[in-house]
Order: C-alpha cells, then structure tokens, then sequence
C-alpha cells in the first residue's frame, strides 16, 4: 500500500513450494488499496480503495482469468 498521490496497484502471484512468483503485469489503481476480502466462492475479491480530493472510498469487485 502507498500513499494516496502515488496510488497503488494489484498484480497476481502464484505460490509454487516456497517460492512467490509474479504472475501478472500490476495494475496501477488510483488512490490507496485498503482491503482485499475474497468471495465466500473464491473466484472474485471485494477491493476497497481509498480516493483522496474529495475523500471517497470505492469497492471494486475482481477477478482473474487463469489458463
């Protein structure tokens, strides 16, 4: 997470034995990413981002396409 001006951004990893690998180009967000909560079925997310001038939060439902 950063600070507001600079944004943040989501990329998606993959778990494989003990090592994290990036999976995914990240994807700049417009403002601060404040929670991830995942669906009770597992294929989307809740994404909360916090806007600054006005202040305003924003809830983006997400998902990734897997091959």
């Amino acid at each position: 997470s950063g600070s507001a001006a600079a944004g943040d951004s989501l990329r998606a990893w993959e778990i494989s034995g003990r090592e994290v690998i990036p999976v995914s180009a990240p994807v700049s967000v417009d403002g601060v990413v404040t929670a991830i909560w995942p669906s009770t079925d597992g294929a989307t997310a809740a994404v909360v981002v916090r806007r600054e001038s006005p202040r305003r939060y924003e809830v983006w439902n997400g998902s990734a396409l897997c091959n």
